[in-house]
């Protein structure tokens, strides 16, 4: 419903979800159990079964990406697609221009961007701070087929910096 108030200039919404500091680990022993967090959310979907929101090739796309973690940051990677930001929990930036973002726990994002012509599959991924997993929806152009993405990245992303306030 919040997307649809956007009108045509936002295809939906992506919401992230997760609590992985709570984990027991050896420093704190007493936290929840591992299996409590066993996967990290995008629109109440894992990777394994990832939302997909069709979008036209060539079509001009805002973005916009909710940390709804209680304790979590991620990093939001478009892959092969540049965004653009455009504004952080509601208030409009001087626009930045990149493929990976930093995604604080209970912050907003507005990215815009244009998916190249061509019919293929672009996956967004949010990848969770000092781990290798992730999460994630994917944009389809045209009739392209929808790969399988796993929900562990090749390598742990680092943590989420102030880097774009400079």
């Amino acid at each position: 419903a919040l997307a649809a108030r956007r009108g045509d200039r936002c295809c939906g919404l992506l919401t992230l979800a997760s609590n992985p500091s709570f984990v027991a680990h050896e420093q704190w022993p007493s936290a929840m159990a591992g299996e409590t967090f066993d996967a990290f959310l995008a629109n109440d979907r894992t990777l394994a079964d990832p939302e997909v929101v069709k979008v036209e090739p060539g079509a001009r796309v805002l973005l916009r990406v909710i940390n709804a973690a209680a304790m979590s940051n991620f990093h939001f990677d478009l892959g092969a697609l540049t965004g653009e930001l455009i504004a952080v929990d509601g208030f409009r930036v001087e626009p930045v221009k990149a493929r990976r973002f930093p995604l604080a726990v209970a912050q907003r994002l507005d990215i815009r961007l244009t998916v190249p012509r061509e019919a293929a599959s672009h996956p967004l991924l949010a990848l969770l701070e000092g781990t290798a997993r992730r999460t994630g929806s994917v944009l389809r152009a045209g009739a392209a087929p929808v790969p399988r993405i796993a929900e562990t990245a090749q390598a742990a992303a680092p943590a989420v910096t102030l880097d774009l306030e400079s």
